[in-house]
């Protein structure tokens, strides 16, 4: 029976894998690059190279959301995984940041908008799309959604910045 959860489970785990390693790196680069030795990856620097890493980390949320409707994950798990990956891209690219400033706008920006230095939870997000009039499955997809999507205007401000 284990067997056979792995079978079906590979490309999932595979996907896993290489988004837990990708973030191991980049830990693993932080502390390689404060003893003065070498890697083989570079952590991100500026604050566009972070954006662009944490747009590589949502970007793929809705090919992997197909991957789990094939496996037969409900849509409340799924909505719960899609917030997990953003969420995490979210913790990490502020943890690389070395600007304090810039973190601290971050969180208040964050507490006016949602109430939470570390931005919206999966509750506040579900109970958004409820009172906009959404019965939970529509809710559950905006979540999944909403959880791929990065916002424009810091993506141009890279765009801008970097040209």
């Amino acid at each position: 029976m284990i067997s056979h959860y792995l079978n079906i489970n590979k490309k999932l785990l595979i996907g896993l894998c290489n988004f837990i390693a990708i973030n191991l790196i980049c830990v693993s680069t932080l502390y390689s690059q404060s003893e003065n030795t070498s890697s083989i990856v570079q952590m991100p620097e500026t604050n566009c190279e972070i954006r662009v890493w944490y747009n590589f980390q949502v970007v793929a949320i809705p090919i992997i959301n197909k991957y789990w409707i094939e496996q037969g994950y409900s849509l409340s798990h799924r909505a719960h995984m899609a917030f997990s990956i953003r969420q995490n891209a979210r913790t990490y690219s502020r943890f690389m940041i070395n600007d304090q400033e810039v973190i601290k706008t971050f969180e208040s920006l964050d507490i006016e908008k949602y109430g939470n230095p570390n931005g919206p939870t999966f509750e506040y997000l579900f109970s958004k799309y409820k009172q906009e009039g959404h019965d939970d499955d529509e809710a559950y997809e905006a979540i999944i959604v909403s959880a791929s999507k990065t916002n424009p205007i810091y993506d141009k401000e890279c765009l801008i910045n970097s040209n």
